[in-house]
């Protein structure tokens, strides 16, 4: 299981071997993966924090709270490819 606390900034690239869910509190999960998914077949939850980057998460996606930005800090467009996507009515979309 891959769990992550976070009040800064995380990154995964490359794509991810566990079946654990991933869990984001706070700061930004980068993601940049060209192949499998970046945080494995498991959920991922994130809460008060955003989401970014390119690439792939293939488990089930919740934002509480949070931001999906794929473009987030980048020079050019991202694409982020989701699972099953949920968010809440206080998480938003900035593209």
């Amino acid at each position: 299981m891959k769990c992550y606390r976070r009040t800064s900034n995380g990154a995964l690239s490359g794509a991810g071997t566990y079946s654990g869910g991933t869990t984001v509190t706070g700061g930004t999960l980068n993601v940049s993966n060209t192949t499998g998914s970046a945080t494995g077949i498991g959920a991922v939850v994130l809460t008060s924090a955003t989401l970014a980057g390119s690439g792939t998460i293939s488990g089930p996606v919740s934002l509480l709270g949070s931001t999906l930005a794929p473009s987030a800090g980048a020079l050019t467009a991202a694409t982020l490819t989701l699972g099953d996507t949920s968010l809440d009515a206080a998480s938003k979309i900035q593209y």
